[in-house]
């Protein structure tokens, strides 16, 4: 199937900064709002690219910015740590991790089409993409 251009993907760095613009929050709320263990600085040095996301505040820092943690989880691991996000991934085998977003999207396929639907050709795949490319996400507000 079809999938999203590399070229096009948002970086961490442009999802966080994204997602604090559209919050509308300070990066001195910010910092309250996932207890202070990353101080308005350090927030700030991870909106401009300087430093990663600590993996361990990806839970608060996704609460406060109202965002899927597991979605930022995947990103981060996938741009930080490509090799261990592989070597999850090959064992999780046929169990992928899904986004809340991603389970609702299923959801909605199962309960428009309960009979096992299936892509059959490449045109319905291309159908599909185009539909699920006009879906906004949560970098798009």
């Amino acid at each position: 199937m079809a999938s999203k251009k590399k070229q096009d993907a948002v970086t961490v760095t442009e999802y966080f900064d994204a997602q604090v613009a559209l919050r509308q929050i300070t990066l001195q709320q910010l910092s309250k709002d996932i207890g202070g263990v990353l101080k308005p600085n350090m927030l700030s040095m991870i909106r401009q690219g300087h430093t990663k996301i600590p993996l361990q505040h990806i839970g608060p820092i996704a609460r406060a910015l109202c965002v899927d943690a597991l979605f930022l989880l995947k990103m981060a691991m996938n741009e930080y740590q490509p090799e261990n996000w592989k070597a999850i991934q090959d064992i999780m085998g046929s169990q992928p991790v899904l986004t809340r977003n991603e389970i609702a999207l299923l959801k909605a396929i199962r309960e428009a089409n309960p009979n096992n639907p299936k892509l059959n050709t490449e045109a319905d795949e291309k159908e599909f993409a185009a539909v699920v490319a006009a879906l906004n996400g949560d970098n798009n507000g």
